[in-house]
């Protein structure tokens, strides 16, 4: 009987683990990450575990491919903190559409890119409450400015524009735009 290498065993038995539990959301042989639905709860975990097992792997570079319509701010930022926070340099690519949170998602990668057919839309956050017994207008349009000020913040520090620019460009509006405006205003490095 043919003695089989032990580490071998070990990352196969890792490789199929990690597709049933990661689904088809991850490409170990590329170390790339996924991102195709709205940004909730759940896809933020789904990211953070991905990341989790490939930096277990390897501190090589991880590249997060993106056609995401948006969602939750809260974690949509905490998508921002992973990434930030990894060992390993994450890489972004924006495919398809990236709009609303998935824009500072995509701006929080290391090195940035979009395909020549990408969009993207920038606008200002549109606020729901989670407690129905809180439906103060007051409360949802201060939260509302809060969050607005931080995105802004948070792009002024990663492209090429200025904070007004930003509280100008997304107010009451959808403002869609394509790769060479994103390559022109910094949210990207690179067309490929």
């Amino acid at each position: 009987m043919a003695k089989t290498d032990p580490q071998s065993n070990v990352l196969d038995i890792l490789e199929v683990k990690a597709r049933f539990i990661l689904k088809d959301d991850i490409d170990i042989d590329n170390r790339t990450i996924n991102i195709n639905s709205a940004i909730t709860t759940k896809s933020y975990d789904k990211l953070s575990r991905s990341l989790t097992f490939l930096e277990g792997l390897s501190l090589d570079p991880i590249t997060i491919t993106m056609n995401c319509p948006g969602g939750s701010v809260y974690d949509g930022f905490a998508m921002v903190d992973r990434i930030k926070f990894s060992p390993c340099d994450i890489h972004t690519r924006a495919t398809g559409l990236v709009a609303s949170m998935a824009i500072p998602v995509l701006c929080s990668g290391k090195v940035r890119t979009a395909s020549r057919n990408a969009y993207m839309m920038f606008h200002e956050v549109s606020y729901a409450l989670p407690f129905e017994r809180l439906t103060s207008a007051d409360i949802e349009s201060k939260h509302s400015k809060h969050l607005n000020q931080q995105i802004c913040r948070f792009m002024a520090g990663h492209t090429k524009k200025d904070y007004s620019y930003w509280v100008k460009i997304g107010k009451h509006v959808d403002f869609y735009f394509d790769s060479n405006k994103a390559l022109e205003l910094g949210i990207i490095d690179e067309i490929q």
